[in-house]
Formats: structure tokens, sequence, C-alpha cells
């Protein structure tokens, strides 16, 4: 889990493990203020790089951290794997976690002050798929 500077949750990663393979599954949680253009929470709920795993989309107010501003939460979720021999299989999968934590913490640092604009909202998606893109 990755918590931001309130404890609200941005990132939840999931790491199953069998003999001959792994499935890595993650959510990224993104928070965005009541001020946000509704046209770019559907641009990016209706992104087809989300469309094997459909983004969800929440909708509450702040009670806990009000000073967080979080109005709107879309969900992302995506999950990848392989099977294969014992000697790629760890490999592969710290460099799967290490990207997606990485990619992450960018998507998060991106959006701390929401969009401003749908450019902003081009390059948040561009980010997004790097690892949450479903197939």
């Amino acid at each position: 889990m990755l918590f931001d500077e309130y404890a609200g949750a941005v990132l939840r990663g999931s790491l199953t493990r069998s003999r001959t393979g792994y499935m890595f599954a993650r959510e990224f949680f993104l928070g965005l203020p009541r001020t946000t253009e509704p046209s770019f929470l559907f641009r990016i709920m209706a992104d087809e790089a989300f469309a094997g795993m459909m983004p969800s989309l929440t909708i509450q107010p702040p009670v806990i951290h009000p000073q967080r501003d979080t109005y709107y939460c879309i969900e992302l979720e995506s999950g990848t794997g392989i099977d294969s021999s014992h000697w790629t299989l760890d490999q592969a999968a710290i460099g799967n976690i290490e990207e997606t934590i990485r990619t992450s913490v960018e998507m998060y640092e991106f959006t701390t002050d929401g969009f401003a604009t749908m450019a902003d909202v081009e390059e948040f998606i561009a980010l997004a798929r790097r690892c949450f893109e479903a197939s």
C-alpha cells in the first residue's frame, strides 16, 4: 500500500505467486476536488486503454480529512502475470512492482492539485497507461 500525507490510499497491490508463475494485481486511487470539470472525469472513465477493467467512480465528500478536498475518486485496476521458469519469475515480478510504484507516485504527484485543462487529463492518461492499461 502507498498512502498520501493524509493517510489516504493511493496504491494497493497484491502479489500471488505459484511454483511456475505470478499475478500482480493493482489498484490506483485518483482523488479529485469537487471543482473538477465533469468532462475530465468522463474522459478518464471512457478511455479505451482501461476498457478491459473499467475504472470506477465514487462521489463522496471528504469526511475524515476535509483539508484533502477529495470529492471524486476514480479507481483504476489492472493485473499482470506470467507463467514461466523459475529463473525469470522473481526478476519479472520485482520489475513489475517497481515500475508500478514509480508510475503510481508520478501519477499521484501529477494530480495533487487536480486538473486545470484537458491536456493535463491526457498527460495523466498517458502516465496511467504504463501500468494500468487493460487488454
